[in-house]
């Protein structure tokens, strides 16, 4: 995989009339939360630039569970809405949030996708059910991914949030139910199947 935020170590800054290197990513961001306007102006500059995997700074934060930082990617950038981008995957941040199982930053992405306006047209699904039920490449919604790799936090965020799910069946015809039954998930199983007002299929 590449390297996060490549390029963000290599921001220039004047700081008391002289110039200095950061030399993490981790700096630049408690810089820029702590209100630093180059700090900010810097990753604004990055938050548009993806990676060779078409991944954008909230991506890669979700990916590595800093809560953090993606707090302040959402409230920083919203004009720029990272929160639906997708990946060369078709991956969005909560779709990585989901697999590695980081409960606070799926949290804080459902939340947000709460602000999305809702759809203009007569679709009954709004645009924050919509974002919950996107699929990547497999048309594996987050909630899928969540079951597959056993995340009962995740998965029980993601029922709550909408739980009129129609239970989406992914490229091989399976549904969230389907893969927790089938490995066994009981608990998970039990989640979907309290939770969920759709028909279960």
């Amino acid at each position: 995989d590449v390297a996060p935020s490549r390029g963000l170590g290599d921001v220039y800054k004047r700081q008391g009339g002289t110039l200095y290197k950061i030399m993490h990513k981790d700096v630049l961001y408690s810089d820029a939360i702590a209100g630093d306007a180059d700090a900010i102006a810097a990753l604004e500059m990055h938050a548009d630039k993806l990676d060779i995997n078409d991944r954008t700074i909230l991506h890669i934060e979700s990916r590595e569970g800093n809560t953090e930082h993606v707090r302040f990617i959402l409230r920083g950038f919203a004009h720029k809405n990272l929160l639906v981008k997708q990946d060369d995957q078709m991956e969005t941040a909560l779709t990585w949030a989901a697999y590695f199982g980081h409960t606070e930053v799926a949290k804080v992405l459902i939340d947000a996708a709460k602000h999305l306006p809702s759809s203009e047209d007569y679709n009954p699904i709004t645009s924050f059910q919509a974002f919950l039920r996107l699929g990547d490449k497999d048309m594996d919604t987050a909630l899928h991914i969540a079951v597959i790799h056993n995340k009962e936090e995740i998965v029980k965020l993601l029922v709550e949030a909408d739980p009129s799910d129609t239970h989406t069946q992914n490229n091989d015809g399976k549904t969230p139910m389907y893969i927790a039954v089938d490995k066994g998930f009981n608990d998970i199983a039990e989640i979907i199947s309290t939770t969920c007002t759709a028909p279960l299929q």
